[in-house]
């Protein structure tokens, strides 16, 4: 009975030893495969950080493009009316430059019908836009801080350009209008457009109305 005792301790130690092998086994198997399963999610993770990545950089270079395609159309739309408004302030320099020669044609009417009654004892003469007082001071205010001697190229601009033509070559960029003026070289003309370019100055200047000037003269034989 013994025997027949021990033989079934023996086989329950073998059934517990096989079985002990088998969870050891079984638990290395699944050491292997968690560990497979761990370097798989770790390989998912970097592929998605990585298209995580390119997407966000993907979709900052869409908002860019979307931003610069806005800029664009806006820049189109301001160019379209910079360009309307260019030419209704054209018009009305046109518009504005008729008007004052209307009106010094009919104060040269008026001169003349004077001349005849003074009978040349006394001589009016008018210039057209010939007090420049304010457009040299805007010259002058214009050009302060540029570097150049003003003082003597002010009168020269002023006699040689009336202010619509002065604020147009500087509009259009039109340097060669300013080197016709005595004293004004390449250097000297760039200088000038520079300051004036975009400024308060220039567009004062534009719409500036100069006064006539009369002149009277005196017959010499009058005189004495």
């Amino acid at each position: 009975m013994k025997s027949a005792v021990s033989s079934s301790i023996n086989e329950i130690h073998n059934v517990i030893h096989e079985f002990e092998i088998s969870i050891a086994d079984q638990k290395q198997q699944i050491n292997q495969r968690h560990n497979e399963q761990e370097a798989k999610f770790i390989e998912l993770r970097k592929k998605f950080e990585k298209h995580s990545a390119y997407l966000n950089k993907y979709n900052q270079l869409t908002s860019r493009l979307e931003e610069k395609r806005l800029i664009n159309s806006e820049l189109e739309k301001l160019k379209e009316k910079l360009s309307k408004l260019s030419k209704s302030r054209d018009q009305i320099a046109n518009e504005y430059s008729e008007l004052k020669e209307k009106i010094f044609n009919l104060r040269l009417e008026i001169i003349n019908e004077l001349n005849e009654k003074f009978d040349n004892e006394i001589v009016i003469q008018l210039s057209f836009g010939g007090i420049k007082t304010k457009f040299e001071k805007l010259l002058r205010r214009g050009l302060k801080g540029s570097g150049i001697h003003y003082n003597v190229l002010v009168p020269e601009i002023a006699t040689s350009l009336t202010p619509r033509k002065f604020a147009k070559a500087i509009h259009s960029d039109d340097l060669s209008v300013l080197r016709q003026i005595r004293n004004i070289d390449e250097s000297r003309s760039a200088t000038i457009a520079d300051s004036f370019r975009e400024s308060e100055e220039l567009y004062e200047i534009e719409k500036l109305y100069l006064p006539d000037r009369p002149d009277f003269l005196l017959r010499p034989e009058s005189v004495s």
